[in-house]
């Protein structure tokens, strides 16, 4: 004959060391800490992107002062050619305003390199392909920035 045996087994547990209490506590603890991560997150990518531009607002600055350098840089190399030809100034320093010229367009393309490969970082943490970034041209040294208000404000 089989043997047919049924039981039944019951178990509690007295949280004396508030174990079910901590493990409350850790799950709170952590939704918090990924809401807050990603708070964290969002808050320093956009930190990051407005570091990068102002960057390049300073560079399309130092771009156009190298332009307004360049040209002075022209009309003196051009009065260096006219003194020479009037026998008021030597070869050497036509020769030395040739390589100013050439140093400073170094510079501008340098510049330009530059500008380049900031669009691309700020591209890149934009996550879009590489593109110019637009932006106004004023100088950089006017823009003033909007007032930021902490707590409650009102406005009448």
């Amino acid at each position: 004959m089989p043997n047919f045996e049924g039981g039944l087994t019951l178990n509690w547990e007295i949280d004396i060391w508030k174990k079910l209490k901590t493990e409350k506590q850790a799950a709170v603890a952590h939704y918090l800490s990924t809401v807050e991560g990603k708070n964290f997150v969002l808050s320093s990518l956009i930190a990051e992107v407005a570091d990068n531009y102002y960057e390049l607002l300073s560079l399309d600055n130092q771009l156009d002062i190298i332009h307004q350098y360049i040209g002075l840089q022209q009309k003196a190399l051009e009065i260096a050619k006219i003194q020479k030809q009037a026998m008021a100034a030597t070869e050497l320093a036509v020769k030395k305003f040739e390589a100013e010229l050439a140093k400073s367009n170094a510079t501008e393309y340098y510049l330009k390199q530059q500008i380049i490969e900031k669009e691309n970082q700020i591209n890149a943490l934009l996550g879009r392909y590489p593109q110019p970034i637009i932006r106004t041209k004023e100088s950089f040294m006017t823009i003033v920035p909007q007032t930021v208000y902490t707590g409650t404000h009102l406005s009448y």
